[in-house]
């Protein structure tokens, strides 16, 4: 039976099974060969809309492949897209991506007073400067091991210190 279906499943990879990762695909993973066709069959506007990119689930179901091989497939599908498209903003492009950058960042804005008693969550941190978690963490780390946060576990990270009193100028 043939199908017109660009998403048709074309491995013979069955469920539960470890990814493959030799096969068809010219030697490359299984799952960097689904990512390129799912990128080939958007530039062909064979899926078109705005939420365009299946879920994990969708991709198994659709190229039959175990759960592990659609999340490295729809991760790496992730990784080309936005290393294709320009930032949304100016902003967007001038947020700090490293957590050395993110702690200048947020030592920056304890200084000036903007974060006092309760720094967001690390989670929350994490989607305003668009990053893992871990990256926030080891900026939380360091500005800990400086004295500007207190981390308590559950309770929290709190500002410690380092805010200079109302009316004085931030140092530079």
């Amino acid at each position: 039976m043939e199908t017109t279906d660009p998403f048709h499943p074309t491995g013979t990879e069955r469920r539960g099974a470890r990814p493959s990762f030799a096969g068809d695909q010219g030697g490359q993973p299984r799952y960097r060969a689904i990512a390129g066709e799912l990128l080939r069959a958007r530039a062909h506007g064979a899926d078109p809309g705005p939420s365009w990119v299946p879920d994990v689930f969708e991709i198994a179901r659709r190229y039959g492949t175990c759960l592990t091989t659609a999340r490295f497939a729809r991760r790496s599908l992730m990784t080309q897209l936005r290393a294709l498209s320009p930032p949304r903003d100016p902003v967007e492009s001038a947020r700090p991506r490293t957590s050395a950058g993110i702690a200048d960042d947020l030592r920056r804005r304890i200084r000036s007073g903007e974060f006092r008693g309760r720094l967001p969550t690390q989670r929350q941190l994490a989607l305003r400067y668009d990053v893992s978690i871990d990256t926030v963490s080891r900026a939380v780390q360091e500005l800990a091991r400086e004295g500007l946060l207190h981390t308590a576990g559950a309770q929290g990270t709190r500002v410690t210190g380092a805010t200079p009193p109302p009316g004085a100028e931030p140092p530079a």
